[in-house]
């Protein structure tokens, strides 16, 4: 696996489809390599984008199979997404521990409603609706 802080050649194509994509917040994996804005990559983050690279099959020729399925396809695009934020809240989760239950619960309900709200957010062109994100998500972790 490669780190890149750089936009992706990618980037052109991911902002025809995605127009309310924002560069500077906008992580692309592709086969073997990830992207990242200048301001670098959290551990959970690197989780999610691993994800990527993991159903990508670590090649650059599934990679470009899986990018247009991604872009063509909805429920595909969900599935992708799902999975890697499911890995992404679990980390967080285990990253973050509270010693307090209540807070540590309040944590864990405000990062799968952060999810929920990324997930739904217009970027990913409707491909699901944050109640949706929200409930698939508690079924997932």
């Amino acid at each position: 696996m490669k780190l890149k802080v750089r936009k992706s050649r990618l980037w052109k194509l991911y902002n025809l489809v995605f127009p309310n994509a924002d560069i500077n917040t906008v992580y692309i994996a592709f086969g073997r390599t990830i992207f990242i804005p200048k301001y670098g990559i959290t551990q959970d983050l690197m989780i999610h984008e691993m994800t990527h690279l993991y159903q990508q099959k670590h090649s650059y020729f599934y990679a470009w199979i899986w990018w247009f399925k991604y872009v063509i396809d909805k429920k595909f695009r969900y599935s992708q997404e799902l999975q890697a934020y499911s890995k992404q809240l679990k980390f967080a989760y285990q990253s973050f521990k509270h010693k307090d239950r209540n807070i540590a619960f309040k944590q864990r309900m405000q990062m799968k409603d952060s999810v929920a709200k990324t997930m739904s957010h217009p970027m990913y062109k409707g491909m699901v609706s944050y109640e949706q994100a929200r409930k698939d998500i508690e079924g997932v972790i």
